[in-house]
């Protein structure tokens, strides 16, 4: 079996262009997790009341982050994703955010395959309210 996080290359054209992997949905509640031995997504939790994740979110695979997870990536594209998909995407910007007292950065990207993304280089390009 192969393991998203191990196996799966970065792509050939990082750091402009690189492979991420969905754990979860744009739209969902479910806070999935990757189980790093295993090579599997586990629930974590229920998101409360009306909270749903605004974007697709995973990780960059053969990377690994101050909080000894892959580093986390927010992908922005029209429709949401299965779990486990394989994106192309371009990193335009990074937010920085602390998480129980540790650097948990999140990358924010675009997916290269959405026709109203893929023309984004940089997050400031983006429309306000995309970012809102």
């Amino acid at each position: 079996m192969v393991h998203p996080w191990h196996d799966v290359p970065i792509g050939d054209n990082s750091p402009n262009e690189i492979i991420a992997i969905v754990e979860i949905a744009k739209g969902s509640k479910v806070k999935y997790e990757l189980d790093k031995d295993l090579g599997m997504l586990k629930v974590d939790r229920i998101l409360y009341s009306s909270v749903v994740y605004p974007a697709n979110y995973g990780f960059i695979p053969r990377t690994l982050g101050d909080d000894d997870d892959p580093l986390d990536v927010l992908i922005l594209m029209q429709e949401p994703v299965d779990n486990l998909s394989i994106l192309r995407v371009r990193p335009i910007g990074m937010m920085a955010m602390l998480d129980q007292g540790q650097n948990d950065e999140k990358i924010i990207s675009v997916h290269l395959d959405d026709p109203e993304y893929r023309s984004f280089a940089h997050i400031q390009e983006l429309p306000l309210h995309r970012l809102s």
